[in-house]
C-alpha cells in the first residue's frame, strides 16, 4: 500500500458522503508499527473528503500508555465516534484488529476491507 494513487475503491464507496472512518489493522509485531500503512490509507480517505481516525497517528494520544489493554481501550472509544471502520492488510491476523472488527459488527458500523489495492465492503451496516 505504498502508493495512494493506485488504490481503487469499490465503486459503492464513492457512493459514501463524507464520513468519519476508523483505521483499523495489525501494529504490533509489524515493522514501524506498519505506520506507512496506516498514514497511506488516511491520506487516501482525506484526499475523497472523508475526516479520518487513525490511531497509529501521533495526534491520536491520549495519555501515557503502559499496556496493551490501554491502547486497545483508547482504540475502543475512538471507534464510538465513527460512520465507517476500513480494515487494512493483515488484520485477519491481529488480535486487536478482529476485536475491533466484533466491535463496529456489533455497532452497526459499514466496514471496508484493503486486499491488494482494492477496499471492498466486508459488511454493510452491520451484517453480513
Amino acid at each position: 500500500m505504498s502508493n495512494i494513487d493506485e488504490l481503487q475503491f469499490d465503486i459503492s464507496f464513492l457512493e459514501l458522503h463524507k464520513q468519519r472512518v476508523y483505521i483499523a489493522g495489525p501494529i504490533t509485531g509489524y515493522p514501524g508499527w506498519n505506520k506507512a500503512a496506516f498514514t497511506t490509507m488516511e491520506v487516501k480517505l482525506q484526499s475523497l473528503g472523508h475526516d479520518t481516525i487513525n490511531p497509529n497517528n501521533s495526534n491520536c494520544v491520549a495519555g501515557p500508555f503502559d499496556r496493551y489493554t490501554d491502547w486497545l481501550r483508547r482504540d475502543i472509544i475512538f471507534m464510538l465516534s465513527v460512520t465507517v471502520v476500513v480494515f487494512l492488510p493483515g488484520w485477519r491476523e491481529s488480535r486487536g484488529s478482529k476485536m475491533e472488527f466484533a466491535i463496529a459488527k456489533g455497532l452497526g458500523l459499514p466496514t471496508w476491507e484493503v486486499k491488494g489495492s482494492i477496499v471492498t465492503p466486508l459488511l454493510k451496516g452491520g451484517s453480513k
